[in-house]
């Protein structure tokens, strides 16, 4: 009897380890089918990243953040002296100084690597293709976090980093440190309660543009953004499928805690990012959403040096493909660098909008939902109630399949407001009240 327990133990480990034990044969025996397979997953999502942004915009106007200085603020910068994604930074001399302010030092290359992976995402290069959008930039690596534990002093370090930033004159400063429920509440989330909130608002409202991280906590209880995200005048960056312009449901939302827009911007969370010993992986986080974000805005900075901060800001937020539709996920939309080259036109009507009693009927354009080629996953739409203090008071985002002609909801029944609904580039509105 404990014979065949046992044997029953063993039978059992081995059928559910035995993928694993093929696998390691099959590498074994053909040891570069797992590289390419790997390497073609890699290119097909970089592929995916940058289609969602129209990355090739940049290409055609030559645009690579030359002589634009960008500060990154994160919990270390492990093996960006080795890696060969920053072979060319390194050539070049352009990463132009780092501190560790957490060690009072000047070395940053032997803590965390999540602040390489930060940099690729801005700068790095794969086998000669761009990761981020600013290869050419000007770096300056600070390291502000312990990473794996939360100190108060973590605070002092980031508003020193930001001091410093000013001081070397730096353009933009990414962020994908956020402070939140380990030492705050949501009401504290309102730009002004935390400390590096305030820092962040003056820095931004003196000429620099901050860009942040949202954060990941979208499908967790805290659910909201953290400080430094929260302040006013930051640009906050939210995170999106790289398939398709829809929120990624880890990413974390807005408003913040006086019902100002957050984010304002999103970009593809899920992204190809450097790896220790020198090797590539994907991986996920609005850690890498912001600094593609910042990496566009250093190519506008490049375009055109006079841009301030402020207007940087004010740019990319335009840039949004929904704009000037907005909701708490997306924000303004992912940045659409087609309209660098081009005056936008309004969409064309591409749905109609039937009210019967508290529904609300959506009809598709049948040329629009058919459009498989160019859009194999279907098109998203969106629609909020926005009230008189300018707040959402619902906002959802929906995924329709191609070949879908129609879409209802149900409207409040205390609905006010003005409901807005965008849907391929077209935007329809109007004012509603429903009371009973």
């Amino acid at each position: 009897m404990t014979i065949s327990i046992v044997e029953d133990f063993i039978h059992t480990c081995f059928r559910r380890i035995r993928p694993f034990f093929v696998l390691l044969i099959f590498c074994c025996l053909f040891p570069n089918a797992r590289a390419q397979k790997a390497s073609s997953r890699f290119d097909t999502l970089v592929s995916l990243v940058h289609k969602q942004l129209h990355a090739e915009v940049l290409n055609d106007l030559t645009l690579s953040g030359k002589g634009v200085k960008i500060a990154i603020v994160d919990a270390g910068f492990k093996q960006v002296d080795r890696h060969p994604a920053f072979e060319h930074l390194r050539q070049s001399g352009r990463i132009r100084g780092t501190w560790d302010f957490v060690k009072n030092r000047p070395e940053v290359y032997t803590h965390s690597d999540h602040g390489t992976q930060v940099l690729s995402a801005v700068a790095g290069m794969y086998e000669g293709r761009k990761l981020g959008f600013a290869p050419d930039a000007e770096y300056y690596l600070f390291r502000t976090e312990h990473e794996k534990k939360e100190f108060p002093e973590e605070e002092n370090y980031w508003i020193a980093a930001l001091d410093s930033a000013k001081a070397l004159g730096v353009d933009i400063l990414i962020s994908s440190v956020n402070f939140t429920y380990a030492r705050y509440s949501l009401p504290d989330m309102n730009g002004d309660r935390v400390s590096v909130s305030r820092a962040a608002e003056k820095a931004a409202q003196e000429g620099m543009l901050i860009v942040v991280a949202m954060g990941n906590e979208g499908d967790k209880d805290w659910k909201y953004m953290g400080a430094p995200a929260d302040a006013p005048s930051v640009l906050s960056v939210g995170g999106s499928q790289p398939s398709i312009p829809i929120h990624i449901q880890f990413a974390s939302v807005g408003p913040n805690a006086r019902g100002v827009l957050k984010p304002e911007v999103a970009a593809p969370a899920f992204v190809l990012a450097t790896h220790r010993r020198k090797k590539y992986r994907e991986t996920a986080g609005t850690s890498f959403s912001a600094p593609m974000v910042a990496g566009i805005a250093a190519c506008l900075k490049e375009q055109n040096p006079e841009l301030t901060g402020p207007e940087l800001y004010e740019t990319i937020i335009q840039l949004g493909h929904l704009y000037p539709y907005f909701d708490y996920q997306l924000g303004y939309g992912i940045p659409d660098l087609r309209k660098l080259q081009a005056e936008v036109i309004p969409s064309d009507t591409t749905f109609k909008v039937y009210f019967v009693a508290d529904t609300v009927f959506v009809t598709m354009d049948s040329s629009i939902v058919a459009d498989t080629a160019n859009v194999p996953y279907g098109r998203v739409l969106h629609f909020h109630l926005q009230s008189a203090d300018q707040t959402l008071a619902a906002a959802q985002e929906v995924l329709i399949p191609n070949g879908t002609r129609g879409y209802f909801f149900l409207r409040r029944r205390r609905s006010r407001g003005t409901l807005r609904i965008w849907f391929a580039g077209y935007l329809w509105e109007q004012e509603i009240e429903m009371l009973p």
